[in-house]
């Protein structure tokens, strides 16, 4: 008999291939065959952490620097003759 890892890995693959092969989105795949088969792993607590603080940056507002900041002057090159 096949472990709950092995299953999950399985149906994981599964739904990447059904997707078109997408890169970086292999904990997704894995959630949804956890959902879809019944289980769940401690997996999953550690990628709402990172979901969360992804969402807290995300709201704070963008503040413009208050100083100036001060031009570069180019001078003319001259050719020599």
């Amino acid at each position: 008999m096949r472990n709950k890892s092995e299953m999950i890995r399985e149906q994981a693959y599964r739904i990447w291939e059904r997707e078109g092969h997408p890169h970086g989105r292999d904990m997704d795949h894995w959630f949804e065959a956890e959902a879809s088969l019944g289980t769940k792993t401690t997996a999953k607590k550690t990628t709402a952490k990172r979901t969360t603080a992804k969402k807290a940056t995300a709201a704070k507002p963008e503040t413009k620097s208050k100083t100036k900041t001060a031009k570069k002057t180019v001078k003319p090159v001259r050719k020599k003759k």
